[in-house]
């Protein structure tokens, strides 16, 4: 099996990051914190691992950072490669996949100043092999109301293209016709603020985040949805005066933002998978 120190390679986890998930390694009760990493491997009982795992380390003066959590879902994941490996699917599409754990702790950098992890509540999804990342994007399965459904997500590190989004959509339907065949036929709904109607009036009509929206017919608008600021702008709860202007982007949603605008989100189900380009 991988070992840890292997897996942090495999996923470019900053170093400064790996050697602290290694010493938390050396730790850790892992007989107390086993019975909820097993929790990990499925979408029912997930966050119940989750949970417990935050219950176990609440006392723990050294979970700095949620390093704790970090290092139990990093060991979760070393059972995961083996899955993957099994089932064929490779080490690439696991290593593009796992590179989450990578954004997501240099994202909790960018916003706060050091590294971090706070978002045990998102990546169990792909320790249970729900969610892919191939291409620029990632595909999540999902059973919905009895029905098998395909969520879209946007990692922020993603090119947005015409020809970077029609690639990873035409890898996606390969990838789900060999190894989840169940889900080959299925449409892709995505929920977002890059959906949101109101970027029209920040963003200019042939920008590549106009080119993903116009590829997807929108189904529901939530205009009060706040997690953009998060993705725009990396710091969370800050002020309008406070938010940062050094992309146009931010400059725009600022100023629209102090105009009284707002951005929201919304979810859509694909309908033009060349993203308005011409087959090849």
């Amino acid at each position: 099996m991988i070992s840890l120190n292997e897996l942090c390679r495999l996923i470019s986890l900053p170093d400064e990051a790996a050697d602290l998930v290694c010493k938390t390694a050396e730790r850790l009760d892992w007989a107390a914190a086993a019975p909820a990493i097993k929790l990990f491997y499925s979408r029912d009982t997930w966050m119940d691992g989750v949970c417990a795992l935050r219950e176990l380390f609440s006392q723990e003066q050294e979970n700095k950072n949620g390093f704790h959590m970090l290092t139990c879902m990093l060991e979760a994941s070393r059972k995961t490669f083996e899955d993957y490996i099994d089932l064929g699917i490779g080490e690439k599409i696991f290593a593009d996949t796992f590179k989450m754990f990578s954004r997501f702790v240099g994202e909790h950098k960018e916003s706060f100043g050091e590294y971090g992890f706070d978002r045990d509540f998102w990546t169990c999804r792909i320790i249970a092999m729900e969610d892919f990342r191939i291409g620029e994007m990632e595909y999540e399965m999902e059973t919905v109301d009895g029905h098998p459904r395909i969520n879209l997500h946007i990692p922020s590190d993603a090119s947005l293209t015409p020809e970077c989004c029609r690639s990873s959509v035409r890898a996606a339907k390969s990838f789900f016709e060999e190894f989840f065949p169940q889900y080959h036929s299925e449409a892709f709904v995505c929920s977002s603020w890059l959906l949101s109607p109101r970027l029209e009036h920040v963003l200019r009509a042939g920008s590549n985040i106009m080119k993903f929206q116009n590829a997807f017919r929108l189904i529901e608008d939530q205009p009060d949805d706040i997690e953009y600021m998060t993705w725009v702008f990396k710091k969370p709860g800050s002020s309008l005066d406070e938010l940062p202007g050094h992309t146009s982007l931010q400059r725009n949603i600022r100023q629209y933002l102090k105009n009284g605008g707002k951005i929201g989100s919304s979810i859509g189900i694909l309908e033009d998978e060349d993203f308005g380009t011409a087959c090849v």
